[in-house]
């Protein structure tokens, strides 16, 4: 067993590297000083072989966790975009202007939307999201 390297399995459950699913039978394979993040919303279990205990510089399971936050963040943001999506539909199936408010109408006739729901942009290094 090469102790410079350390393997992991998903042996059973659900989990996530990063937010990427983790295959269940297959082995990853990481080098000593890489740095990783298994998640699982459920729990699992997981083979890990090769590099020794020492050589590992923290092995731990996480009371708290921020995966939540992102994931109600998501759910929000795609709730305001679902409503964007149906204001600009009803808009446009009505043949009407709102006002204004949502939906304007441009010099040849046409609906345009003004509000499509919010965007975002992660700026920063690499790993920054």
């Amino acid at each position: 067993v090469n102790t410079e390297i350390v393997n992991i399995q998903l042996l059973s459950g659900s989990a996530e590297i990063f937010g990427v699913p983790f295959p269940e039978e297959k082995t990853f394979t990481w080098g000593q000083g890489d740095k990783i993040a298994i998640f699982t919303w459920y729990g699992c279990q997981l083979r890990v072989s090769g590099l020794q205990p020492e050589g590992l510089s923290e092995v731990y399971i996480a009371e708290e966790t921020p995966l939540l936050s992102y994931v109600n963040t998501h759910v929000q943001l795609e709730a305001r975009r679902d409503h964007a999506a149906s204001i600009l539909s009803r808009a446009v199936k009505e043949g009407e202007s709102d006002g204004g408010k949502y939906i304007s109408v441009d010099s040849t006739g046409m609906l345009q939307p003004i509000a499509t729901g919010p965007r975002i942009i992660v700026c920063g290094p690499v790993d920054s999201g």
